[in-house]
């Protein structure tokens, strides 16, 4: 499918984008809101700006993308790989992530809150000071995580694989673990 929906400051709404692949593409300042995303690929990219509001994003891939400044709000990730992306200071709230495969990401400095992960693969990813709020890491394979510097407040990671997880014990307070 040609790219005709994903345009430079732009708005999407209400839509339904399915089949689209893109490789090395530089977009910017895309507003997308209650829109469905099936089987989009956009890969070895830089996305900065981009709001994803009330938006369902399944059996996608942004492997090796790098999202600049994004807002991901009561959207979900389902049944998508997104290894190896750049989501430093990501903005995530009140949204789900389900059977994804997010290893090797960075969400360095980012604040997520009041959101779920259940049975994602987030082996290596970065978490580094990054400010946790009410998340929920369920059946995840978090081995090799780092959350070093990371706050925590109310997280729940039972049923998920810590191994070899780098944790500053000094801020691993209220988290509930099996």
């Amino acid at each position: 499918m040609k790219n005709k929906y994903l345009k430079n400051n732009s708005q999407i709404n209400q839509q339904k984008i399915s089949e689209l692949k893109l490789s090395e593409v530089e977009l910017s300042d895309i507003y997308i809101y209650r829109s469905g995303f099936k089987n989009v690929n956009i890969l070895n990219s830089e996305l900065r700006g981009f709001e994803f509001v009330f938006a369902v994003l399944d059996i996608c891939n942004f492997a090796n993308t790098e999202f600049e400044n994004l807002y991901f709000k009561q959207s979900s990730l389902l049944n998508s790989k997104v290894t190896g992306a750049d989501f430093a200071e990501v903005v995530i709230l009140n949204s789900k992530f389900n059977d994804s495969k997010l290893d090797l990401s960075n969400f360095k400095y980012g604040k997520i809150e009041n959101s779920v992960f259940k049975n994602c693969d987030l082996r290596g990813a970065d978490f580094s000071a990054a400010k946790l709020k009410k998340v929920t890491f369920k059946d995840c394979d978090l081995s090799g995580v780092n959350f070093s510097q990371a706050e925590f407040q109310n997280i729940d990671l039972r049923g998920s694989s810590i191994a070899d997880t780098l944790i500053d014990i000094d801020n691993f307070r209220e988290v509930t673990i099996d």
